[in-house]
């Protein structure tokens, strides 16, 4: 978001972040501690993970960094209803089970869906940005081809790809 200049890279800046998904809370958490005046707002829908991170990973809420526990799709869809907009949604709703993945881990499907990807170019302000993460269980891209066919939204739209060898072992 820094390097798309849609955020300032400043300590004093004051935009305004959608996180859809929690899991320990370590990027909107480095947002928080660095970007002390930025407007976060985190959409989680396990009130369990809620609470893990609160517990393990020291979250901190205060009047610039919100956790809502609530479902992320109707989230978006209540925001498009009301005009908000933000400078940055970053998407990280992540299945929490390598059993329920499938073929990747984040995003879940739900958010591959193209009404989903609509609502969240919608919230984007002028010159806003979106990111996400793509963490695939298999070399099978299919789902970061069905998230790249939603470019057409967006006015501008790269993609940086970042991979890491992950070695599962099986459970003995």
């Amino acid at each position: 978001m820094f390097l798309a200049d849609a955020v300032e890279l400043s300590r004093h800046s004051r935009a305004n972040v959608l996180s859809l998904g929690l899991g320990g809370g370590s990027m909107n958490g480095f947002l928080q501690y660095n970007f002390p005046k930025m407007n976060i707002t985190v959409v989680e829908i396990s009130a369990q993970m809620i609470n893990l991170a609160r517990k393990w990973f020291d979250l901190q809420i205060d009047d610039h960094h919100r956790v809502i526990h609530a479902d992320g799709v109707t989230f978006l869809k209540e925001q498009v209803e009301k005009g908000i907009k933000y400078d940055a949604v970053l998407l990280d709703a992540c299945s929490s089970t390598q059993e329920t993945a499938g073929d990747f881990i984040c995003p879940i499907d739900l958010f591959l869906e193209e009404h989903v990807i609509r609502s969240i170019a919608q919230v984007l302000g002028a010159g806003g940005i979106f990111a996400t993460d793509l963490a695939p269980m298999t070399m099978s891209f299919a789902k970061a081809r069905k998230l790249v066919s939603f470019s057409h939204l967006f006015l501008v739209w790269f993609q940086k790809p970042y991979v890491r060898r992950i070695r599962y072992t099986a459970k003995m």
